[in-house]
């Protein structure tokens, strides 16, 4: 019997994505895109027209605007509301609510009335609480790392000093988050997991595991031996364990092999500690297929063409 074939996410070409930017705004189009679907980010890199479209993400007065029209017709197209602003406009007069009600001209006059009031307050606030782009924006240009994308998340986390923008530098090969992060694991390992939240950095480096830069924090962090509960149902592991047990997954993923033959499936991740060297051998390997798979974009980075 033939076996069942395993379900993929559909693939969303260029020609797609081109479409969508055609027949929406920007950020309507951010809204469509599902985070399940499947892209070609070198594809989508080359493409100039795509590189138009995509950079308006980061554009913080287009979003502020975006904001404000999609207030206004989710607010147009909620009657009830809109009646309600109308009472509390006319100061409860239930009466007076009436005859408006019952007059087309004059609600159309007490309708843009009460809305116009309602947009205006909720640009004041745009205007105060909009300040970075949205985390999907965000997430999608760590992907397709354009030069301008990531001078402009470097910029956010120069601001901020937010974990989450380090992170996305991370992945981005940013030499001085790759400094900052460095130190901190440095001290990390040191300490036996002392010095920072376990979890916090056990998921870090499983963010960072598509780059080369992530497998040798792979690496380096396995003198760790700290307990870490990474999930609800179970009780804690050796942090180190945790680490091996899902770069052997990777590995597996890439299908690098490893000296001594390991699947993270079938084979107890409490015993990946005895075979630490031929794991490491193996992670080296996949460390450069990164790089060669991750040099079209990291060559044009300006911390690649400053030097």
């Amino acid at each position: 019997m033939a076996m069942a074939q395993q379900w993929r996410p559909p693939v969303i070409t260029t020609d797609s994505l081109l479409s969508l930017f055609k027949h929406y705004t920007p950020f309507e189009v951010l809204g469509k895109i599902n985070p399940t679907n499947q892209f070609n980010f070198e594809e989508i890199y080359y493409n100039d027209s795509l590189k138009t479209y995509f950079m308006k993400w980061l554009d913080i007065e287009m979003l502020k605007e975006h904001l404000i029209k999609n207030e206004k017709l989710i607010l147009e197209a909620n009657t009830d509301f809109v009646n309600r602003l109308i009472f509390y406009h006319i100061k409860n007069n239930q009466e007076h609510l009436d005859s408006i009600l019952s007059d087309p001209l004059l609600y159309a006059l007490y309708k843009d009335t009460v809305l116009t009031e309602r947009v205006n307050s909720y640009r004041e606030q745009v205007e105060i609480t909009t300040t970075y782009p949205p985390y999907d924006a965000i997430q999608f240009h760590v992907r397709i790392a354009y030069p301008e994308a990531y001078e402009k998340i470097k910029q956010y986390w120069l601001e901020t000093k937010s974990p989450y923008y380090r992170e996305c530098l991370l992945i981005l090969g940013d030499p001085d988050a790759q400094k900052d992060f460095d130190l901190e694991l440095e001290e990390f390992v040191k300490t036996n997991g002392k010095s920072s939240d376990d979890l916090t950095i056990y998921h870090l480096i499983n963010k960072l595991k598509l780059t080369s830069y992530g497998i040798q924090k792979y690496i380096e962090a396995l003198p760790v031996t700290v307990g870490t509960t990474v999930t609800s149902e179970g009780g804690p592991s050796p942090f180190n364990q945790l680490l091996l047990y899902n770069l052997v997954k990777l590995l597996n993923a890439y299908k690098i092999p490893i000296d001594h033959p390991l699947n993270w499936m079938t084979d107890r991740f409490d015993t990946f500690e005895a075979y630490i060297p031929e794991i490491a051998k193996a992670a080296k390997i996949l460390q450069q297929k990164l790089d060669e798979e991750q040099d079209y974009w990291r060559k044009n980075m300006p911390y690649a063409t400053n030097r």
